[in-house]
């Protein structure tokens, strides 16, 4: 199975520098409830809305 975002369905990747200067891409997904992944995009997106849904 290709480890995707359980919300977006893509595997994004971030541009980071390794201990030597050199930039390497690395995945951006996190661990989620139920071991799924989510890319941070999408876990900021829900982060904002459960905050306005809280507010409100």
């Amino acid at each position: 199975m290709k480890k995707v975002c359980c919300v977006c369905g893509k595997h994004p990747r971030v541009r980071r520098k390794d201990p030597w200067g050199k930039w390497e891409r690395i995945s951006d997904l996190r661990p989620a409830a139920g071991g799924k992944l989510i890319c941070s995009a999408c876990l900021g997106e829900l982060v904002r809305d459960t905050v306005v849904m809280l507010k409100s």
